[in-house]
């Protein structure tokens, strides 16, 4: 603009990039449906559990080569990070693909641990130069810890989500007491309370992911609930996915967010037919 103001662009103009948040019970495909973002270019994993295993990613076709972890062990571990990523990406737009939390519930884990260690380390410097003995409990964790810890969480998410590409979001699901609606059981995010609620919100899509019994080699077995259904808290923002989404991976998601009929791709989507045709055989029909 001639006046000198900040240059806008149309949301036609802007490129769409999708957050998603999985979660469910361990072996339910979380991890495997987020390493699926590898099939778009390079990917930034934050890696806190050494969770990713390269022969089954490589068995479903997934390419390992694009798939970068970065250990983290504090918070300066992860604000380094989004330095690094910030950086690339402002130099050369597009390079990176996407970055991946595996897992949100083991980093949340390894931040109150740094932050604990933090504190242990103070105390016994001070006992050191005052030449006294100080004893700490390594497990004891106070609420400004948890506090601390959240903010944290809070900060480097939302930072990660607004750079110029996907990003995945991996947690472990808790079974929980809806204690703001009936009183039932439902299946949240295993995360604090607070951020559990702030994540959901920072994202496009909440896929509470599962998996039924079946043959191992049909995927349509894998599905996740994306709309707040029952127990399970979903959530989709673009309104595009199917309520139950067999085989969720990203690049399957993001297919659904691009398409220009959603029903018309889930018409055609042969893992949906799989789904439907399973639960009909069920039922003998």
């Amino acid at each position: 603009m001639a006046d000198g103001s900040p240059m806008l662009k149309s949301l036609d103009e802007t490129e769409e990039y999708v957050n998603v948040l999985y979660f469910g019970d361990p072996g339910s495909g979380k991890t495997t449906d987020t390493m699926d973002m590898a099939r778009l270019g390079r990917v930034i994993v934050v890696d806190a559990e050494a969770g990713i295993k390269k022969r089954p990613l490589q068995r479903l076709g997934i390419p390992t080569s694009n798939i970068f972890p970065y250990t983290v062990r504090s918070y300066k571990d992860m604000d380094a990070l989004y330095w690094k990523v910030k950086a690339q990406l402002d130099e050369n737009p597009g390079s990176i693909a996407g970055v991946a939390f595996d897992s949100v519930t083991e980093i949340q884990k390894v931040l109150i641990e740094s932050i604990i260690k933090e504190r242990q380390d103070k105390l016994h410097a001070a006992a050191a130069r005052g030449g006294f003995e100080v004893k700490t409990d390594e497990f004891e964790v106070d609420r400004d810890e948890y506090g601390k810890m959240t903010e944290q969480l809070r900060r480097v998410t939302r930072r990660f989500r607004d750079l110029p590409c996907h990003t995945a979001f991996v947690c472990l699901a808790k079974r929980d007491v809806d204690k703001e609606g009936t009183g039932e059981i439902v299946y949240r995010p295993a995360l604090t309370p607070a951020f559990a609620n702030d994540l959901a919100g920072y994202v496009d899509i909440v896929a509470y992911v599962q998996q039924s019994d079946g043959d191992p080699a049909d995927l349509s077995r894998f599905t996740a609930v994306t709309r707040p259904l029952g127990k399970f808290r979903g959530k989709d923002r673009f309104g595009a996915t199917p309520e139950i989404m067999p085989n969720p991976t990203f690049t399957r998601i993001l297919d659904y967010v691009l398409a220009d009929d959603p029903e018309e791709h889930a018409a055609k989507d042969e893992f949906v037919q799989a789904r439907l045709a399973r639960l009909a055989a069920a039922r003998g029909e």
